[in-house]
């Protein structure tokens, strides 16, 4: 059995979910790619007699929940590549969330925490979650008679969820931030008039993706929680470093990747960099998926690329990606054999030996290393720029 592509839906009802699923399925199969779609969960809990809606019990929401598992395994046993997940278990317990609050009732303890022990085991399993965003000015389809405030406590919810489990998300009009966390007014601002000054970049310059950068990149993959995961403990010395890379230090390459965090990362950089200056040049990787902290799996099929970067684009603001990377080659997926660089020769210890030994095999190197830390950052712009 192969493992599937799973793409999973959020959202009150009447916002599009079933729609957008339905022509993501046409399209790929269109493509030849084998498909399925699951979703009627809520319908066909009601017809078996489980209550729906603003009426959602704890039993109710683990069936469906189960179900909806039990659906995605058996459509990768037939063969599925792409399975697409309408009523995602996050989407689930949201809308119990929701009913709970809607009727001034309250779930016990240990239902509360079986739900999302269950719901927790799923996530990681997720290649790709889209939620929508309630525009309530929008009427919902003719024939239904949703309520109002209860559609508009799902949205909530379904938010307030993916920020609780650290699931990357815009909703809109709102900026990207860890859970919890307030931005500290001493955080460095922009220069008058919104504008970041250019300043000359340590070690010279390299052309890449047809841009002239800082020779001396920041990689920011340390920008992160314990094993590559989450966002980073101080999250305002994080925005702190990558702000002074560029406003301080002249870095102008700055590498990132969509396993990093996994997401978290190119969040972090919107917020800090946002609008990027026109000299500055974002590089992120792709390929890489993240079942859990320190593990890493190549994940190399089309699908799932395109998806990848169709979700780097909204992560980080843009219309289009300057420079992405394959991050890894996946060996169940056919491309050209590599070569990957002995990153073991720069174990030396200190900056300017690892530096020297970098710069030195030629102009068309460019080193990239990275430190959370702006200390270190100083440190390492200093000794690249005491050999320019």
């Amino acid at each position: 059995m192969t493992t599937p592509v799973r793409i999973g839906v959020l959202g009150p009802h009447s916002t599009g979910k079933t729609t957008l699923l339905k022509r993501r399925e046409r399209e790929l199969r269109g493509h030849g790619v084998p498909v399925a779609r699951i979703g009627r969960l809520a319908r066909r809990a009601a017809g078996i007699g489980l209550p729906k809606t603003h009426q959602h019990t704890a039993a109710s929401t683990e069936w469906i929940i189960a179900q909806g598992i039990a659906d995605e395994i058996a459509a990768a046993a037939q063969g599925a590549e792409v399975v697409l997940a309408d009523r995602a278990p996050l989407d689930a317990l949201a809308y119990l969330h929701a009913a709970v609050e809607y009727r001034a009732d309250h779930l016990h303890r240990r239902e509360k925490e079986r739900l999302r022990l269950l719901v927790s085991t799923q996530l990681p399993k997720y290649h790709l979650l889209l939620a929508t965003v309630l525009d309530p000015d929008i009427p919902v389809d003719e024939g239904h008679d949703y309520d109002p405030r209860y559609r508009k406590l799902v949205d909530r919810h379904v938010h307030e969820l993916l920020a609780d489990d650290a699931v990357p998300h815009t909703p809109r009009h709102q900026r990207p931030r860890r859970p919890g966390q307030r931005h500290r007014a001493g955080a460095p601002p922009l220069p008058a008039g919104g504008r970041r000054m250019s300043i000359a970049p340590p070690a010279g310059t390299i052309t890449i993706a047809g841009k002239s950068v800082s020779r001396l990149g920041f990689g920011t993959m340390r920008l992160t929680g314990p094993g590559v995961w989450g966002y980073p403990a101080d999250y305002d010395t994080a925005l702190t470093v990558l702000r002074e890379a560029v406003d301080t230090h002249g870095i102008s390459h700055i590498d990132t990747a969509d396993a990093y965090g996994p997401h978290t990362l190119e969040h972090l950089i919107r917020e800090a960099l946002h609008p990027y200056p026109e000299h500055v040049l974002i590089a992120t990787k792709v390929g890489m998926a993240r079942p859990a902290p320190g593990l890493w799996a190549p994940h190399g099929h089309p699908v799932y690329l395109r998806s990848c970067v169709e979700a780097s684009l909204r992560r980080l603001g843009v219309d289009r990606l300057e420079l992405c990377y394959l991050h890894r080659i996946d060996p169940q997926v056919p491309y050209v054999a590599y070569r990957p660089f002995d990153a073991g020769l720069l174990a030396r210890r200190g900056v300017q030996a690892p530096l020297d030994w970098l710069f030195s095999r030629g102009e068309h190197v460019a080193a990239i290393p990275g430190t959370s830390r702006p200390e270190h950052l100083a440190q390492i712009t200093a000794a690249a720029a005491g050999r320019a």
